[in-house]
C-alpha cells in the first residue's frame, strides 16, 4: 500500500505544478498560487510520511529475495491515479 501511496502523491504533485503553470489567467493568480503551493506541500509531506512507512515495512518484513514482478505496474497505476484526478480536478 505504502508503495502506491508513495506514486499517488508523486502523480498529484506533478499535476498540481502542471495545472499552476499552465492554469487559470485570471486577476487572483497570487491567490492561485498560494493555493497551489499549499496543495504541493500537503502533497510532499504526506508523500515524505508514506516513503518512511515503507521504509519501515521493509525493515520488519522478512527479506525473501523475491519481489512481485506486479511492483511496476503498481507505482504506474498509483502516479496515474494522483496525477490524473488532481488535472482534471
Amino acid at each position: 500500500g505504502e508503495t502506491g501511496a508513495v506514486a499517488i502523491y508523486q502523480g498529484a504533485t506533478v499535476a498540481l505544478r502542471v495545472r499552476q503553470r499552465f492554469g487559470s489567467r485570471n486577476n487572483n493568480n497570487n491567490n492561485n498560487n498560494n493555493k497551489y503551493t499549499a496543495a504541493v506541500t500537503f502533497c510532499q509531506e504526506h508523500q515524505a510520511h508514506e516513503a518512511h512507512h515503507l521504509q519501515l515495512f521493509r525493515h520488519v518484513l522478512p527479506v525473501t529475495g523475491k519481489h512481485t514482478r506486479l511492483l511496476p505496474l503498481w507505482r504506474a497505476a498509483g502516479w496515474t491515479l494522483g496525477f490524473v484526478p488532481t488535472l482534471l480536478g
